[in-house]
């Protein structure tokens, strides 16, 4: 246990006024969502939203996004996507901006092979992981020398969670708490995709949004987030989805707020309101291009 004291701050606060860095994190590829909110490592990042409803999509948007932009590497822990060649096929798709029915055979091998230095999936199995499986089996792969700037755990209620003695926020807390503290020793976002309880529908047969509350637990959710997101479409005749931001714990992140994002149905992809094509967001100069 150590102290820490203002004076040992002064040169962090000085290197970022000389930077003029003022927002932490790194920019998602929608300018109308970093108005809002960027991934930040170390930062607990929700997500909440009805099956179907776009989160798993505009999960992927991201990854993709920030893959090209920032050469991330993601790790998935995903029961609800453990057809690991129908997500690959998500992801290249919508990186080719088209599905692979009509994609070459040379356009998939080489998407797959760019898909190859980003993506990957924790495989357990017949087991049945817990909270602390799944960050074991990520410590594994990061002492080992395999790189992973995102773990991404979707969803929370398909975990193991036998061993629970306490109360549902007191576990929440408890849970949190150490996959922050994980992600803070690993230098990495970690990313929790959470089902929300049962609603009661509007008046016009919609569902209302749902909010972090509402999920089981309830308020420890909101409590422990630092990010907390929910992907909701309001009208199916519209293709879209709406992100509210619902909590962003600091200024220096971004802001509440909620954003409309286009949907392109033939390329999979969303956009920006106002921006003319679906594309994907330029790589910096150096980087090299994805393809």
């Amino acid at each position: 246990m150590s102290t820490i004291m203002p004076e040992s701050l002064l040169a962090d606060i000085m290197k970022n006024k000389k930077s003029g860095k003022k927002r932490k994190g790194v920019s998602t590829g929608f300018h109308s969502i970093d108005e809002h909110m960027r991934l930040v490592k170390k930062s607990l990042t929700l997500i909440t939203g009805f099956p179907s409803y776009g989160k798993s999509t505009f999960l992927d948007a991201l990854a993709i996004n920030t893959s090209i932009l920032h050469n991330w590497k993601w790790l998935y822990y995903s029961t609800e996507n453990d057809d690991y060649s129908s997500h690959l096929s998500k992801l290249i798709a919508y990186k080719m901006g088209k599905s692979t029915y009509y994609a070459t055979e040379a356009e998939i091998t080489e998407a797959v092979a760019w898909a190859n230095n980003h993506f990957a999936w924790i495989d357990s199995g017949d087991a049945f992981y817990t909270l602390d499986d799944v960050m074991e089996q990520t410590a594994i792969r990061i002492e080992t020398g395999e790189i992973v700037d995102v773990l991404v755990i979707d969803p929370w209620n398909e975990l193991n969670h036998q061993a629970q003695s306490k109360r549902d926020d007191q576990y929440i807390s408890d849970c949190m708490a150490r996959l922050t503290k994980f992600a803070k020793k690993y230098n990495i976002v970690p990313i929790v995709v959470i089902h929300p309880n049962s609603i009661e529908k509007n008046k016009d047969g919609s569902y209302p949004i749902p909010h972090l509350r509402n999920c089981n637990g309830g308020q420890m959710w909101w409590n422990k987030a630092h990010i907390g997101i929910c992907v909701h479409r309001k009208d199916f005749n519209v293709q879209g989805a709406w992100v509210f931001c619902q909590k962003v714990k600091t200024t220096d992140i971004g802001y509440q707020g909620a954003v409309f994002l286009d949907y392109e149905l033939g390329s999979g992809r969303f956009k920006d309101q106002g921006a003319g094509e679906f594309y994907l967001p330029e790589p910096p100069d150096n980087t090299p291009a994805p393809f």
